[in-house]
């Protein structure tokens, strides 16, 4: 629902506009709570409303004279009927900061009635925050670093025959000596019959590179199981652990790489091909997650992209999808 609400309604009004040639200035605000997280403290209830940021940030990159500003607000909550409830509402009556729903029309009055942006803005209690962005060191001098990854550990990879995946693929083989599980969408052959493959079509169709890729990755050391499965399917995932368990006994850990772009404006971009974009980075982290601790795995990684931020024009669902990632990931934050 928080999918409809946000990003779809949005995208529709944009192809609306687009397609009615509404005059211009027109400024666009979304509104939302429980979407950003602006301190550690401040939980991320509904990361799938972060989706809403791929229209807010590329509408503007499609429509000219088209700004959107998105405001994201903490609702007051309802104290529970209780005696803890009851001291705690009557703790926040004297605090200046604490949300009413009064405080809150107040705050959007002046921040809708304010000169347009396209700025990123949460409010909480009496104070405005905007997005900033500015460069971290990843690596920092004299701080030990650790990856979480295991030596010879046993990594699940989906999109692991894609690009993004046999790299990590490699890096994995060749520093951790690691057992892999590449999950693709499209089945291989079986193992038997890919020394016939490359020998009778020369090993340079998309298949045969993928089979010298596998057999690379061994070489450098690494125990590989190739398997097809779709990342959206919650009984194929299952299934695809329960054979990696049987395979190397426990999979410590998952590299969500699976992704899918679809490069086209607003104005032609069809719902079909937005599902297929949302598939493995929405659904599909869904359908990981909720798996992770019946499989006992310690460790998620998610692959997000830049697009997120730079929000180049073509992209709405693929920039949602990251955006959604983004936030998913913050929204795991206190549990992790």
């Amino acid at each position: 629902q928080n999918l409809q609400d946000g990003f779809y309604s949005l995208f529709f009004i944009a192809q609306a506009l687009g397609d009615e040639n509404v005059a211009t200035p027109l400024q666009i605000d979304v509104v939302s709570n429980g979407m950003q997280g602006v301190d550690a403290d401040d939980a991320v209830l509904y990361p799938e409303k972060a989706t809403a940021l791929g229209p807010v940030k590329v509408i503007p990159r499609e429509l000219p004279g088209v700004t959107c500003r998105s405001i994201d607000v903490r609702l007051p909550v309802r104290p529970e009927n209780t005696l803890a409830g009851l001291r705690s509402s009557f703790k926040n009556r004297g605090d200046s900061n604490a949300e009413t729903l009064d405080s809150v029309a107040d705050l959007l009055e002046t921040e809708l009635l304010g000169e347009a942006s396209g700025e990123d803005v949460a409010h909480r209690g009496r104070e405005r925050l905007v997005r900033h962005y500015r460069a971290e060191r990843l690596v920092k001098p004299g701080i030990e670093q650790t990856s979480g990854l295991r030596e010879g550990g046993t990594y699940l990879i989906t999109g692991g025959l894609g690009g993004l995946g046999l790299t990590m693929a490699e890096r994995l083989a060749t520093e951790l000596k690691a057992k892999l599980v590449l999950v693709g969408r499209t089945p291989m052959p079986e193992r038997e019959e890919w020394d016939d493959w490359l020998r009778s079509r020369g090993g340079d169709d998309s298949v045969g590179r993928k089979i010298r890729k596998v057999q690379e990755l061994e070489r450098a050391g690494a125990e590989v199981l190739v398997l097809a499965g779709d990342v959206t399917n919650p009984d194929q995932m299952r299934d695809i652990f329960q054979a990696a368990g049987a395979r190397f006994g426990v999979v410590h850990g998952v590299l969500h790489t699976a992704g899918v772009v679809k490069d086209e404006l607003i104005q032609l971009k069809l719902e079909s091909n937005i599902a297929d974009v949302f598939g493995p980075k929405i659904h599909g982290t869904v359908v990981l997650d909720s798996l992770l601790e019946e499989a006992g795995i310690e460790l998620l990684v998610l692959f997000s992209s830049t697009s997120s931020i730079a929000a180049p024009g073509g992209q709405i669902d693929y920039v949602a999808a990251n955006a959604y990632l983004d936030a998913y990931a913050t929204s795991k934050r206190k549990s992790s």
